[in-house]
């Protein structure tokens, strides 16, 4: 995934220097797209478990009878479980894991946004998604897709709450859903919406593809200009690294000072290594880390 093309500006003097033209991947949406994939492999091998389950339950006289015979051979009490709710219960709780997880990547991502610092304050009735939105997109244009992928992340939401907070809230039409969901090209061939009580793997897809959409999204909106990274790095400096990222040390790099070119190469793999930026593709942001390591 590629995430640039919105560039950020403050009309502060350090902006002078241009503006990113590459590839810019936020570490918050790296881990995103490593947590849903994570997600889709468990949910993928849950639901083959689930059916092969089920295929052999049938086989052996109704799943209450088979699910008492395999607690007895693994010693494993699970009778009270109802296994035609397995599917369902199953998917429920996929979503809750990518709710959290989308949920992690949007307080993330507004910790490591350049221009954050200046956004105006959540209101209490925003969500989290709605107040990010709001600042890093606004009233600017989005494709139809974009826009279907918040009403489907909105709907699986509804029914993440429903499942731990026993909302209310009223469904939303399906028949609308479904509409977005076949209008969709990544989408289209799967199978929902689904209501709440007939929820199964083809929502955790849908909804998967949906927040790693509207994550895209907020990304292509948020490329920061190249001294907009150079303050990024340096504001990571001497502190703890993310999970998944390595620590910034700027100080170690000094030893290189005599040796130009591997002073850049090493400064080009820390810039590969937290924004995913390519190799001799920003020499501006190199040009002026070293510099202030030669100071």
């Amino acid at each position: 995934m590629t995430f640039c093309r919105k560039v950020l500006t403050t009309g502060s003097a350090i902006n002078s220097m241009p503006s990113l033209v590459t590839s810019f991947r936020y570490p918050s949406a790296r881990r995103l797209e490593l947590m849903l994939g994570r997600i889709d492999a468990i949910a993928a091998f849950s639901e083959l478990s689930i059916r092969k389950f089920l295929s052999a339950a049938a086989c052996a006289g109704g799943p209450g009878q088979y699910l008492r015979s395999l607690s007895t051979e693994y010693h494993i009490n699970v009778t009270h479980v109802d296994p035609n709710l397995l599917p369902l219960r199953i998917t429920q709780l996929q979503i809750v894991s990518i709710h959290q997880v989308f949920e992690d990547f949007l307080d993330a991502f507004k910790g490591e946004h350049p221009l954050s610092f200046s956004w105006s304050a959540r209101k209490q009735e925003e969500t989290k998604l709605d107040h990010l939105w709001a600042n890093v997109v606004g009233s600017g244009a989005v494709t139809s897709e974009t826009q279907g992928e918040l009403v489907l992340v909105e709907y699986y939401r509804f029914a993440r709450n429903r499942f731990l907070h026993g909302s209310t809230k009223k469904q939303p039409k399906l028949t609308d859903l479904h509409e977005i969901v076949r209008q969709h090209p990544a989408l289209r061939k799967c199978s929902g919406p689904n209501g709440y009580d007939g929820l199964n793997f083809e929502d955790v897809v849908i909804f998967a593809r949906s927040v790693l959409g509207v994550a895209q999204a907020l990304c292509r909106n948020s490329i920061p200009t190249e001294a907009q990274v150079v303050a990024m790095v340096r504001a990571l400096d001497g502190k703890d690294a993310a999970p998944g990222l390595p620590a910034v040390r700027l100080k170690e790099y000094r030893k290189f000072r005599h040796n130009a070119k591997r002073l850049h190469g090493k400064l080009s793999t820390l810039l590969h290594s937290l924004y995913g930026i390519q190799p001799g593709s920003s020499p501006a942001v190199i040009a002026e880390l070293a510099s202030g390591l030669l100071a």
